[in-house]
C-alpha cells in the first residue's frame, strides 16, 4: 500500500475512534487536504476493499481496512512514544517524527522497539 493510503486509514480510525463517525470533510480538515483529494483517495480505498459507505456517506472500515489501520496506528504510538523516551523532546514533536517513519519500517524493528519500551518501562 501507499503512504498516502496508510494516512488516510489512520485518519479514518482515528476520528472514529474520537467521534464515532467519519466523513470526508472530516478526513479532509485531519489531513490538511482538499475534499476532492479525499474523495479519489476514498475510492481508490473502497476499490481496493479497505473501506465502503454507509448511510449518510459516512465513511466505514472494512475488516481488511480495520486490521490495516489499527497496525499503521498502533505503528506511530509506539514510535511516539519510543522518540519521545529516548530524546526527551515534546510528544507533538515525536508524533511528527513517528508519522514519517511509521510507513517504512520494519517488522522486526518494530518488534525490537516495543522489547526495548518494555525493558525500560519504569526508567
Amino acid at each position: 500500500m501507499y503512504e498516502s493510503g496508510e494516512d488516510y486509514l489512520e485518519a479514518i480510525l482515528r476520528l472514529q475512534l474520537e467521534n464515532g463517525f467519519c466523513r470526508s470533510v472530516d478526513v479532509a480538515h485531519k489531513l490538511g487536504v482538499s475534499r476532492p483529494s479525499v474523495s479519489r483517495a476514498v475510492n481508490l480505498l473502497e476499490k481496493d476493499g479497505y473501506l465502503e459507505f454507509s448511510v449518510g456517506n459516512m465513511i466505514k472500515l472494512t475488516e481488511k481496512g480495520q486490521e490495516k489501520a489499527e497496525d499503521i496506528y498502533s505503528r506511530h504510538k509506539l514510535l511516539t512514544a519510543f522518540l519521545q523516551k529516548i530524546t526527551g523532546l515534546p510528544e507533538d514533536q515525536c508524533e511528527e517524527n513517528a508519522c514519517r517513519v511509521e510507513h517504512d519500517i520494519d517488522a522486526d524493528v518494530v518488534v525490537g522497539i516495543t522489547k526495548w519500551l518494555e525493558a525500560h518501562k519504569d526508567d
